[in-house]
């Protein structure tokens, strides 16, 4: 059987260009093949936020200065570029293991319900963190349940 590669849907320009390699073409020897895409925006990366354990403030815990940066890229990168969208089943915190989840969640919870009333793209708004398999059995996204938005809050 003979496959040949013909479209492309919905990749990123890495992807593309790594099936690309394997990819039988009636070109000549190395020439690189147009591919035909069909809805292939280039996307934007994903932000990488770097900060120093000496940022905490008094007697500050680790974690609480880890909520503290996750809410800024939250408010910052996410609803701040995106006023008035739902973020209901739209963004996932991903964490390393159990034990960082459960120290992290508290501390999560306490910086979102501040910022929820203070002045900002996160203002006057109820967010819940569930875990994957609970996100995942919700059928919409976009609508708040119960009046908060779920944030998928899980592990790797």
């Amino acid at each position: 059987h003979e496959m040949r590669l013909e479209e492309v849907i919905r990749s990123t320009k890495r992807i593309v260009a790594g099936a690309s390699a394997f990819q039988i073409t009636e070109s000549r020897e190395g020439e690189a093949p147009i591919l035909p895409r069909c809805n292939v925006p280039d996307g934007s990366h994903l932000p990488t936020f770097i900060f120093d354990q000496k940022e905490r403030r008094g007697g500050s815990t680790l974690f609480e200065l880890y909520a503290t940066k996750v809410v800024d890229a939250m408010s910052n990168k996410v609803a701040g570029l995106f006023p008035g969208l739902s973020l209901h089943n739209r963004l996932a915190i991903i964490v390393r293991d159990e034990s960082f989840r459960g120290g992290l969640q508290s501390a999560l919870k306490l910086e979102l319900e501040d910022r929820a009333k203070s002045e900002g793209p996160l203002q006057g708004r109820r967010f819940e963190l569930v875990r994957a398999r609970k996100a995942c059995a919700c059928l919409e996204t976009g609508s708040v349940q119960d009046g908060a938005e779920w944030i998928v809050y899980d592990t790797v």
